[in-house]
This record gives C-alpha cells, structure tokens and sequence, in this order.
C-alpha cells in the first residue's frame, strides 16, 4: 500500500479562480441586495425624482442659488481676504443653523427647492 494521500485528480479539480469569481459574484448580489433594500426601506426612494415616471416633475423642479463663487484667480490683498472672510462666515452661519439628526433637515425649504404651484 502507498501512503500517498488520495487527492483528487488535477482535472477534477474545480480552478481556485473560478471558485474566487463565483464568491466574488455571489458577494456582490448580496451587497447589491442588501443595498436596494435600505434604498426602499429607509424612503430615499419616495424623493427620487431621478426614477422613471418623475419627468413631468423634473421638469417643474426649480433651483434657486442664493451662494455667492469667490473667484480662484486675481490679487490676493486685504480687501479680497476680507471678502472670503465674508461668505464664508455667511455660508458657515447658514450651514450651522440646521439640527443634524433632524428631518427638517431635507425639507424642501431648507435644500431652496420651493414647490412649483
């Protein structure tokens, strides 16, 4: 008797990286899964107007932008420094003003999405 261990056949044999692409597969459909499932269960996906049959309200949807560009480019002097100072205090004050574990949060006031009517 031989005490050569008794493995399978190299043909037989499934290839580890068929093996690696099948978990690989069966991971994702589970992240994929599980990721659809927070989408619907969490409510994103009653203010999506990125789905399909929200046309006609993409196309009332109004955005307001009340922030002001600083420029990139040009002299940096006191008067310029003094003008980021300026709104980025304005922008911080406004970011600051909201609750974060709050629901107000995303209303539609507070995002500058008024309601077309």
């Amino acid at each position: 008797m031989s005490s050569a261990p008794n493995y399978l056949p190299r043909f037989r044999r499934p290839p580890r990286f068929v093996l690696a692409l099948g978990a690989a597969l069966v991971v994702a459909v589970c992240m994929t899964c599980i990721s659809i499932y927070i989408y619907v269960r969490s409510g994103v996906a009653n203010i999506d107007l990125s789905r399909p049959g929200y046309e006609a309200v993409r196309k009332d949807v109004k955005t307001v932008d009340n922030s002001q560009a600083f420029s990139s480019s040009g002299p940096l002097d006191v008067k310029t420094v003094d003008q980021f100072n300026t709104l980025y205090t304005a922008q911080s004050k406004d970011l600051h003003s909201f609750d974060d574990f709050s629901k107000d949060v995303i209303n539609n006031d507070n995002l500058n999405m008024p309601l077309s009517q």
